[in-house]
């Protein structure tokens, strides 16, 4: 049975087979750490936008550099009721078995285990080891103090020793607010004495508010960038280039249909593509039309269904609404209309769905998906 390669990879931040149109981004991210690991820290970088659009890609991107670039990079991925202080904490292990400077990590760690007793620390010079483990009597205001120490200890002991840390963070929207608060506390001191330490982090839009909601000096201090779906030019090198080496080819035809259906949002490329290669080769508006139904029940089945799934019948009734505004971003007013309800009772839905990650507020009293094309797909699923 002959074995079949297919160059287009869907999937939860899959590294593509050609990453288009985000050289500038990548480049610039590249400065960044290139600055901070020859002492000049610029603002710590964070990537916001729609589900689809490639940010988990940008900072898998930017990890590999930094890790080639000898780089102590560290990667989390933030999930709803799980601590992102608990991530940081568990990497300062890492972090002081992998420099060697024994003597200096003794009297830097010394300083940081007084002001941790939220945490059990061990520490055994013969194996250069550092053990860590939660305390989780201990009050939330005196963990976002200790984590703060902990930074400025760990960036000072890196400065020391000739090290640079980047944390890479994805799902940042999902953080808890004390929690951000302590991260950008720590950033800003961290900063404030140019110590070899920051973040990279990826999130959806609603982190934009989050952040400065956490610190009023936030919107200063990181630059946040906007990832959005691609232009023509380059979602046309995603789809041609990695069909390329298996003589897969496109129209001109094929290939503006495809943009117009995908919208150029990179997930839907990859997945279109992955599966139109899996039947054809020579690839004319015909056969994208052909497969255009296809992909649409590909994404309701997965894409769109595994959100939709998580959400309570209340919540459901709130998004039909949406959908049914007649145009994206709507009013929290026009979706109260439609229910028949007051914009008091629905507050709540409308901050639920939020905290989910499913609608973001694109402006004071507006709101859209976090997902491109979700109301087509709640259209869809009113027409089963």
């Amino acid at each position: 049975m002959q074995k079949i390669i297919n160059p287009y990879t869907p999937g939860a931040g899959v590294m593509p087979g050609y990453l288009a149109g985000r050289d500038d981004i990548i480049q610039d991210g590249k400065d960044s750490i290139y600055s901070l690991m020859n002492g000049y820290p610029r603002q710590p970088i964070i990537y916001y936008g729609l589900r689809g659009v490639g940010k988990t890609v940008l900072l898998t991107a930017l990890k590999e550099y930094a890790i080639k670039e000898g780089v102590l990079a560290f990667h989390f991925e933030i999930q709803e009721k799980v601590s992102l202080i608990n991530d940081i904490i568990l990497s300062a292990n890492q972090t002081l078995t992998k420099i060697s400077k024994v003597e200096k990590i003794k009297n830097i760690f010394e300083v940081a285990k007084n002001s941790l007793q939220s945490f059990t620390l061990t520490y055994t010079t013969g194996e250069n080891s550092i053990s860590v483990e939660m305390n989780k009597k201990l009050s939330e205001m005196m963990l976002q103090s200790n984590l703060v120490e902990l930074l400025l200890n760990l960036g000072r002991l890196a400065k020391e020793s000739k090290n640079t840390i980047i944390y890479f963070i994805d799902e940042i929207q999902y953080a808890k607010q004390n929690e951000l608060e302590a991260l950008i506390t720590a950033q800003h001191r961290i900063n404030q004495e140019r110590l070899p330490i920051t973040i990279i982090a990826a999130g959806l839009p609603k982190i934009l508010v989050n952040m400065t909601e956490s610190k009023t000096y936030a919107e200063r201090m990181f630059a946040f960038i906007e990832i959005s779906s691609l232009e023509y030019k380059d979602a046309k090198n995603a789809i041609v280039n990695p069909g390329k080496p298996f003589d897969i080819t496109y129209t001109e035809e094929a290939l503006k249909e495809i943009y117009q259906i995908t919208e150029g949002y990179p997930y839907f490329i990859q997945q279109f593509c992955y599966l139109i290669s899996k039947k054809y080769k020579d690839i004319d508006l015909n056969i994208v039309n052909e497969m255009k139904s296809i992909f649409f029940k590909e994404l309701d089945k997965s894409f769109f269904k595994v959100r939709f799934d998580k959400c309570t019948p209340r919540e459901k009734e709130f998004m039909f609404a949406m959908a049914n505004c007649g145009e994206l971003p709507c009013t929290v007013a026009s979706v109260a209309h439609i229910l028949n309800k007051d914009l008091k009772s629905i507050s709540p839905i409308r901050a639920r769905l939020i905290n989910k990650g499913l609608i973001y507020a694109t402006k004071y009293g507006e709101i859209d998906f976090t997902v491109p094309k979700f109301d087509e797909f709640l259209k869809r699923m009113k027409l089963v």
